[in-house]
């Protein structure tokens, strides 16, 4: 069936509606990524992928906005300063990671020694056991 070319959307319409939904699928997908960082840190601990998640979900918001503000290029700068601001967090993230462990200002070391005991000695045979009778 062939359809008549009034029917049809105009290609700027069409290029819109592909914007809109790659900019919509782009936030889900960051808004998941943030997600499965929240849940890395709930695992580990490790303060790397909270910093990534709050990143990914400021990218997420981000994208959001994006969709939603129909303004001229003008206004929408404040958006492309947050997303500058999330990726300076990612940033700060990988810095801090990388900066080794910290110590309090006590002097003491961060991470407090072992509570367990230590291990028994190892025995040897014919080391410290007493002498077989022949």
């Amino acid at each position: 069936m062939i359809v008549p070319a009034q029917s049809l959307p105009d290609r700027s319409t069409f290029l819109e509606n592909l914007h809109n939904f790659s900019l919509g699928a782009t936030c889900v997908l960051l808004l998941v990524a943030a997600l499965f960082f929240l849940r890395f840190y709930r695992k580990s601990g490790d303060r790397l992928f909270i910093f990534f998640a709050a990143a990914f979900g400021i990218l997420g918001v981000n994208r959001f906005f994006f969709l939603v503000i129909d303004a001229p290029d003008e206004a929408r700068t404040i958006l492309y300063i947050v997303r500058l601001l999330a990726f300076l967090l990612i940033l700060f993230a990988i810095i801090d990671k990388n900066r080794g462990p910290r110590t309090p200002s006590s002097g003491l070391p961060a991470v407090p020694p072992s509570v367990m005991p230590p291990p028994p000695p190892l025995s040897v045979p014919g080391g410290d056991s007493p002498p077989r009778a022949p």
